[in-house]
């Protein structure tokens, strides 16, 4: 399993958090730890789409933030407030933890298939997946091994240049 995670990391892309009230949360990353501009989008979350396994019937939106950080501001924060009551992976976290926090790490992968099969060969569980034409993720359920979960990524060049525009100008 430390080989898999060893494979991941080059390809690592943000830490994401699990917020009550995306505004709070957002002004507080700006003011108390300069990220510069985090941009937000609302997004439904439907079919094609998988949590532990089962297609979601009924879908759920969210409120999606990300702003640039590291050195070079390749790197992301993202911000994630659940809108829809109940019912999704993200208002499961909220209730479970009473505040929110970190939910998961992700990697941003070439080849999406390649770098999900060791993980779902070694039995990884899978709390939420989807693939569509513009984008490929899954959320494995790595809790117990290094206390959250991790997200696995590709994208096309559309949803790439979308995610880089919300994020805001580079320094």
């Amino acid at each position: 399993m430390d080989q898999i995670l060893d494979r991941l990391a080059p390809y690592y892309l943000h830490a994401s958090y699990v917020v009550r009230d995306f505004e709070t949360a957002r002004q507080s990353f700006m003011r108390l730890l300069g990220v510069k501009h985090i941009g937000l989008m609302e997004l439904p979350m439907a079919a094609p789409l998988l949590m532990r396994g089962k297609p979601v019937t009924t879908p759920f939106n969210i409120k999606l933030g990300v702003g640039r950080v590291g050195p070079t501001g390749d790197q992301e924060i993202e911000l994630i407030q659940p809108t829809t009551p109940g019912g999704d992976i993200y208002s499961e976290f909220l209730n479970q933890t009473g505040t929110g926090g970190i939910h998961h790490i992700a990697f941003l992968v070439p080849d999406w298939d390649k770098a999900t099969a060791e993980l779902r060969a070694a039995g990884v569980p899978r709390i939420l997946e989807s693939q569509n034409a513009e984008f490929h993720f899954a959320y494995f359920d790595l809790r117990d091994r290094i206390g959250t979960a991790v997200e696995v990524v590709q994208y096309d060049r559309q949803a790439y240049e979308m995610i880089e525009n919300l994020k805001g100008p580079k320094d």
